[in-house]
């Protein structure tokens, strides 16, 4: 019985990781970046196992000098 227990525990692991990578995939599909959207913690496990490109932050450097700096 135990052996049932942690196997229907495992599928149900399996089947909540598919459907948050489902999720992820229609979000890519659009264009949306993952760190743009809502998770639980239950996903956002998942997601850090995967190490996805569009969950990490966004850094926007620009190469200005002090004039157009002050004129914005």
């Amino acid at each position: 019985m135990n052996a049932q227990l942690k196997r229907a525990k495992e599928k149900k692991r399996l089947e909540e990781k598919m459907a948050c990578l489902m999720r992820v995939k229609e979000h890519l599909e659009k264009g949306e970046h993952v760190k743009d959207q809502e998770w639980n913690a239950k996903e956002i496990d998942t997601l850090n196992e995967f190490l996805f490109l569009t969950s990490k932050p966004v850094i926007y450097l620009v190469n200005i000098g002090m004039q157009q700096y002050v004129k914005k």
